[in-house]
């Protein structure tokens, strides 16, 4: 069934087909669709304000999309491809689920609000499944305590990535808050209620982004936790990544000050297109590569430089290297000293303990501008890339 030049106005739409279905005019105007389910095509709607969803729909991808409010009331299944829900604001009832395989569950709220429900009389919750990709877009998200965001099924299997990230750019983003307005406020309950292996919180063209005191529990993100931001990332609290285990990387506009002296890292890959990235770790932090759902992180990356500041410090990848004076409490793996060339002559700096030592890039030794500050027990090293 294909729709061509022609919009379609009813008080119910009622579609049976054995193959795709595509009714996507800008005019479409329907107060509500039934579908029976489709074996072996898509389908794919569109209406210019608000619908309701009759009956369970069943198709290899779903598509709906509303000029209004989207309210999601019965099961939709994609069954070999992906499932793609927008409007202004989408809101799942607590019996519903949305369930994408193995494909792409997106999600776009516009500047309204996503939400998802929990009926605590039913003992059930909205569940928006997939063990690939969810991704949610909207200037609000609200996920219910009962509800769930990844997986197979109720409480099994994980989904590879999970987004959460403002709809209209330069929308600030709070992690661990306690709810408010004027940010996307994502608190550590509503992120609780995530099940996967990667996460990623804010993005690229997002406003600044704060995170409050967090210790994520040991299911959110046991691969690599993502923050990202068009503008700053910066705390008002202690974050705690020692209980989930999450590789951690920053993405972010204008720089990053993660500087609380309780945090606790694990590996850091981070990126900024302006300004310097500051870290403090309480235990040991590694600098590493990491990858998220945005590409490869190598390292520490930011105009103004970067301060490392921590008992420990593991440089897996652009190490500022000290070959013959290492103190013990910096540690540079083996493959760090040869990587790209990079080498660190000890005897040009001012001092040998708690002072500064100098170092070059490429094959020479003692050349090149320092660019890096690691500190670690009073011990400054500076560096190249």
């Amino acid at each position: 069934v294909q729709q061509a030049g022609t919009s379609i106005t009813a008080t119910t739409l009622t579609v049976t087909a054995a193959g795709d279905v595509t009714l996507m005019e800008a005019g479409n105007d329907v107060n509500a669709i039934s579908i029976a389910p489709i074996a072996t095509g898509s389908f794919a709607f569109r209406d210019a304000n608000t619908f309701g969803i009759l009956a369970p729909i069943s198709a290899t991808d779903v598509t709906l999309e509303a000029g209004g409010a989207l309210s999601v009331t019965q099961d939709i299944t994609a069954t070999g491809g992906n499932v793609s829900l927008s409007g202004t604001g989408v809101t799942f009832s607590a019996d519903s689920t949305v369930d994408a395989g193995s494909g792409t569950l997106s999600v776009d709220g516009g500047a309204g609000t996503i939400a998802t429900a929990f009926d605590g009389g039913l003992g059930t919750g909205s569940l928006l499944l997939t063990t690939g990709t969810v991704d949610l877009a909207a200037d609000e998200i609200e996920l219910a305590t009962g509800s769930q965001t990844g997986g197979s099924a109720l409480a099994t299997g994980q989904a590879a990535t999970v987004i959460l990230r403002p709809s209209s750019g330069g929308q600030s983003v709070e992690v661990a808050g306690i709810g408010g307005t004027g940010a996307l406020d994502l608190t550590a309950a509503e992120i609780g209620t995530v099940r996967s292996t990667d996460l990623r919180l804010g993005d690229p063209g997002a406003g600044g982004l704060s995170a409050n005191a967090w210790s994520p529990s040991a299911g959110t993100a046991p691969g690599v936790l993502t923050l990202a931001s068009g503008g700053n990332i910066n705390q008002s609290g202690a974050i705690d990544l020692s209980t989930s285990g999450s590789n951690l990387i920053l993405r972010a506009g204008t720089g990053v000050t993660l500087n609380n002296a309780a945090n606790d890292f694990n590996r850091v890959a981070g990126v900024s297109s302006g300004g310097s990235i500051n870290l403090t770790d309480a235990n040991t932090i590694t600098i590493a590569e990491l990858t998220d759902d945005l590409g490869t992180v190598t390292g520490l990356n930011a105009p103004g430089g970067h301060t490392v500041t921590a008992p420990t410090v593991i440089w897996e990848v652009g190490a500022p290297v000290l070959p013959g004076n290492r103190p013990e409490h910096v540690s540079v793996p083996p493959q760090a000293e040869a990587a790209a060339g990079k080498v660190c002559d000890p005897t040009s700096g001012p001092g040998k303990s708690g002072g500064t030592a100098a170092c070059g890039g490429g094959t020479g030794r003692g050349a090149g501008k320092p660019e890096k500050l690691l500190s670690a027990e009073g011990l400054e090293i500076v560096g190249l890339d």
